[in-house]
């Protein structure tokens, strides 16, 4: 069944079947000590240091090695959950030489800094719901962006949303793509946005039910008015029920192959949801 394993390497949760076992390789982390370097620098989310934090980012992430990460997102970390501006850092290398990486973004004082050398799934377990919504309700959109397309000037706008956004626990985050991912051929699998460079997300988080309509509406406003003129596609682990031309966003040129795989192993629609793979009008 190689074509269903290709479907299901990226062909989004809830197609094909229910997954009940998996097989995982591990590797072995690249510094001598076993541990990362890994954790949060933090400013106040819009204050000076943003924009020239963004500006040396924007420079830079094109050619950042494959053994570190640093991915700019607005976190609920301040105290009381306040919003702030953090780099979200994963350096899979000798430690002086994620040190040496990171002391530039580290000059700038950081109002918090928590990045220490540690277990990868240590960090990984501190850090699982700091994005999530938990028990409250939450609506997210996500895109793929176009190289060029990470200005100070789209970034000001970002900032300027975020300001007047009706939950403190709204969000921006960027994903930095490139690396291994792009050794991998878009037909390998059924992701395939393999060359992009960046993955942006906005989310919402409330608690009230009252609240719902002014919060899908910012991450509508978000979504259409500031990042679509920019975007490539979208990522269909953030999936959005009314992002546009979902199957062409999320699948690109997998999508034919990928509704031959539905309708082989699940012509009846079993498996359903409303952006399901090869779901018409007319699917029960």
């Amino acid at each position: 069944h190689s074509d269903l394993l290709w479907a299901c390497k990226g062909g989004g949760g809830g197609n094909f079947g229910v997954l009940v076992d998996a097989v995982a390789t591990m590797y072995q982390p690249r510094s001598a000590t076993g541990l990362m370097v890994a954790g949060e620098m933090c400013w106040p989310p819009f204050g000076p240091a943003v924009l020239p934090l963004w500006d040396r980012w924007i420079r830079s992430y094109a050619t950042m090695p494959d053994w570190v990460d640093v991915d700019p997102v607005w976190l609920p970390l301040g105290p009381d959950g306040a919003r702030m501006f953090c780099f979200t850092t994963i350096c899979n290398q000798d430690a002086d030489l994620c040190w040496d990486y990171l002391a530039p973004y580290l000059a700038a004082e950081p109002t918090l800094n928590d990045i220490k050398e540690q277990p990868f799934l240590d960090w990984q377990r501190a850090n699982v719901n700091v994005t999530s919504a938990q028990h409250d309700s939450l609506y997210l959109t996500s895109g793929i962006l176009k190289a060029e397309a990470v200005t100070l000037s789209l970034i000001a706008e970002l900032m300027a949303a975020l300001a007047a956004a009706p939950s403190e626990r709204n969000l921006v985050l960027f994903h930095v793509g490139g690396g291994k991912i792009a050794e991998v051929s878009p037909t390998a699998t059924a992701f395939p946005h393999r060359d992009v460079e960046l993955v942006v997300q906005a989310k919402a988080i409330w608690s009230d039910p009252s609240e719902e309509e002014a919060n899908t509406a910012w991450v509508t406003h978000v979504r259409d008015t500031i990042l679509m003129p920019h975007l490539s596609g979208s990522y269909v682990n953030y999936i959005d029920p009314n992002f546009p031309d979902p199957m062409d966003s999320y699948y690109k040129e997998n999508y034919p192959r990928l509704v031959h795989v539905q309708q082989t192993y699940d012509p009846d629609h079993v498996f359903d949801f409303p952006l399901a793979v090869g779901r018409t009008e007319t699917t029960n």
